[in-house]
């Protein structure tokens, strides 16, 4: 099953900060139930304007496609028309359990209300009572409550919009405009994970500036990711933007190099290991952890030296452990809100900024448990592990290897490379004079 992220989310309407769109469509590729990692048993409220309630059965749509069974409803109202989105809808006051679960098992999808107000084309709200009791429906996938708008884009006062207490996940649609203007990450929200979903990013220049607000977005610490895209259609979302960790396993004797090869010269005054720190700092990595061993004490050194700001985290146990155990150090000590970890090896100075960018990218497309370039069908590095990949590479032993974990994970995506520059590292003496000499070259 996917992380369970927190309880919030934001819906932002991208169209009210984008430039005018270009002609040049972009590609949806990914479903909401993945953007928003859902678990079984959510209970997602919606809140706001402008497609609110179409992202709500957009997402339930998704549910039952997946196998799943939801229950859609509103706490407020919901207009008439919006309501034949559902394959069956019921007053919550003219039906009962049974009849509720066997609507379930025929259609997998029931869109509960209160009373119809035929004279407004509205179906009232149902009560926060009838929600919580709704939990106790057997095989539930989700409840997706739709739980009232807003004006002009702006919240309403505290009573509204009327979110039950038992939502663990709040999707509000809000302008971007007002992002900062109403304090949306004050008080009680302080707490809660906070994931947008930029709407109506329709075209390649609304994407390149959805990107942009994304990053700025991901700088308080409350957001945990962005997703992207347009919240209706078969796929909704582009791509999700968050945090990125890597991980620099340093921890290696240089048994064959006869010194500490992390230390050794490489390019700009730079020695090998802090030259790694570098590139990957500047290929949108938020944090770099570095795990050392053997040399420790010349490998910090070296970073201090170079001023390359990284987290070091030591492995007491590197002469009797492999490459999973200094993993393993490494994803404890990353970031909190990162989503995905890039695990470089500290023996790799050849490596590129054009990969890192693209494997992070492909990943940000597809949210694929693991992302590897490769080179004529061989694996290189680095490699990059979502979050929901942790827990297999933490089970690992500490005498095996991580490519074993890569072998039997479920999806893996793969970034072709333009070069072998993934697959060479420096072993031996005529190792380093030989990427020495490539490296002068270029």
């Amino acid at each position: 099953m996917p992380l369970i992220l927190g309880p919030l989310s934001f819906v932002i309407s991208h169209s009210s900060f984008v430039r005018p769109p270009s002609s040049v469509g972009i590609e949806l590729t990914m479903k909401l139930i993945t953007a928003l990692r859902l678990e079984d048993g959510e209970i997602v409220a919606f809140v706001g304007n402008g497609g609110t309630s179409s992202t709500m059965f957009r997402l339930a749509e998704e549910i039952v496609e997946a196998g799943g069974r939801v229950i859609t409803t509103t706490t407020t109202h919901l207009a008439l028309a919006e309501a034949q989105s559902a394959p069956v809808h019921f007053s919550a006051f003219e039906i009962d359990r049974a009849r509720l679960e066997a609507a379930l098992d025929k259609k997998s999808h029931v869109l509960l209300t209160g009373p119809l107000d035929l004279e407004n084309g509205q179906a009232v709200g149902v009560t926060p009572g009838l929600i919580s009791s709704l939990r106790a429906v057997p095989d539930l996938t989700a409840i997706l409550i739709w739980a009232g708008g807003a004006h002009a884009g702006l919240f309403k006062t505290p009573a509204e919009p009327e979110i039950p207490a038992e939502a663990t996940l709040v999707v509000p649609l809000v302008g971007a405009e007002v992002f900062d203007q109403r304090g949306l990450l004050q008080n009680g929200l302080r707490q809660a994970r906070v994931i947008p979903f930029i709407n109506q990013v329709e075209t390649s220049e609304q994407l390149t500036a959805a990107r942009e607000t994304a990053r700025y977005l991901l700088q308080r610490p409350t957001i945990l990711s962005v997703a992207l895209g347009v919240g209706r259609g078969s796929n909704p979302v582009r791509e999700v933007q968050g945090r990125v960790a890597a991980i620099v396993l340093a921890a290696g004797r240089s048994t064959r190099m006869g010194r500490p090869k992390q230390t050794l010269a490489w390019s700009g005054g730079r020695t090998i290991v802090s030259h790694i720190v570098h590139q990957l700092k500047s290929s949108d990595v938020d944090e770099v952890v570095v795990v050392t061993g053997s040399d420790r004490e010349e490998v910090e050194a070296a970073l201090l030296a170079d001023r390359a700001s990284a987290r070091l985290v030591f492995n007491p146990d590197f002469e009797n452990s492999e490459l999973a155990w200094s993993l393993h150090l490494g994803l404890q000590a990353a970031p909190a809100g990162c989503l995905a970890v890039l695990v470089a090896l500290g023996d790799q100075p050849q490596i590129e900024r054009e990969v890192v960018r693209a494997v992070i990218q492909r990943w940000q497309e597809t949210q694929a448990p693991v992302v590897t370039p490769v080179y004529q069908q061989r694996r290189g590095h680095p490699r990059l592990f979502d979050r929901s990949a942790w827990p297999g590479l933490l089970s690992l032993p500490p005498e095996s290897n991580p490519r074993e974990y890569v072998e039997a994970a479920g999806q893996i995506e793969y970034v072709e490379a333009a070069t072998d520059s993934i697959l060479r590292d420096i072993d031996t003496p005529e190792d380093y004079e030989r990427e020495r000499g490539r490296q002068r070259e270029e």
